[in-house]
């Protein structure tokens, strides 16, 4: 389980032009690359509400410029400044995640959240997790381990950058049975550990 806005952040594009060559030469080889190693992705992007909490302190963050996100968009020089706008992400999750779910993979599946309801590839019935109304990834997370452990699977892997995730994660797990193994990739770089949780 992947938490998009992080991985979009640790995806920094170098030479991509447009939008599309970002999602196809840089977001979609990542995610391929993770497919190897096992038979389900999903993918959780945060939801950018007017007038909540977070968006308050998503304003302290700074102002960027506002860029029309278009697969034949030409693709911003500044990335951070980019991403301070929240219709930016709103738009590059939409588009990153309408990717991940357009190509179906043989004997793989990657479901991804797109606003409050959620793509898949191939289509499955995705009742437990949608519609969603969490605003932010961290908690959306714990739905996508809850629906991966009622399909069956044995093992999940939550993968992010963000210590509030590993924190709830493990608060959660303390309240709920489950029967099957949960480990959070947290970090980057060389300070990237693995937690069994």
């Amino acid at each position: 389980i992947l938490d998009g806005a992080e991985i979009v952040q640790m995806l920094y594009p170098r030479n991509p032009r447009k939008f599309e060559d970002y999602s196809k030469t840089v977001f979609m080889p990542y995610i391929e690359q993770q497919l190897e190693h096992t038979e389900r992705i999903d993918i959780v992007w945060d939801v950018y509400i007017q007038g909540s909490l977070k968006a308050a302190t998503r304003d302290k963050r700074g102002e960027g410029v506002r860029r029309r996100v278009e697969p034949s968009s030409k693709m911003p020089s500044n990335w951070k400044s980019f991403l301070r706008v929240n219709e930016n992400k709103t738009e590059l999750f939409h588009l990153l995640a309408e990717e991940a779910t357009s190509r179906d993979l043989p004997e793989k599946q990657v479901i991804s959240t797109y606003g409050d309801k959620v793509l898949s590839a191939p289509r499955r019935d995705n009742m437990q997790i949608e519609p969603c109304t969490h605003e932010e990834a961290n908690t959306r997370l714990v739905l996508h381990m809850l629906d991966a452990a009622n399909a069956g699977d044995k093992k999940t892997m939550i993968r992010t950058c963000d210590t509030d995730v590993v924190v709830i994660i493990l608060s959660k797990l303390a309240c709920i049975q489950m029967a099957h193994e949960v480990w959070i990739s947290f970090g980057v770089g060389k300070h990237h550990r693995y937690i069994a949780a």
